[in-house]
């Protein structure tokens, strides 16, 4: 997640020159990023917006509870277009059995299902 304003300025402003994704998990974040879209990207510019989801890494992204929040806000940005969700768990790939991985992986897939089912609600 980007949250600094001078970069996020940079950002809108390349978002004129090409397609750009990023992803937010915090409603601050989305806030700069609107703002930084509103003063420095063209009027036809936009940016591709993902909802960051801690899936139990915990080193970054939102609750299943926020994530509907923040993409019902990206949905009505003139400039911002819903991207999804994204759902990272890096550490599963040191998890020592096959057995281990997999099962972590199903529930890292359960805990965004129910993100995905409550954002269609």
């Amino acid at each position: 997640e980007v949250i600094c304003p001078g970069k996020l300025a940079r950002l809108a402003h390349l978002a004129g020159r090409c397609k750009l994704s990023i992803a937010v998990d915090s409603q601050e974040g989305l806030e700069r990023l609107c703002r930084a879209m509103e003063t420095h990207a063209s009027s036809e510019s936009s940016i591709r917006v993902l909802v960051d989801v801690n899936v139990g890494h915990n080193r970054c992204g939102t609750t299943a509870e926020e994530a509907p929040r923040l993409a019902q806000r990206i949905i009505s940005h003139p400039r911002l277009r819903w991207g999804g969700i994204h759902c990272y768990h890096g550490s599963i790939q040191h998890l020592r059995s096959a057995a281990d991985r997999a099962a972590r992986a199903n529930e890292v897939a359960d805990a965004a299902k129910a993100v995905r089912d409550a954002l269609i609600r």
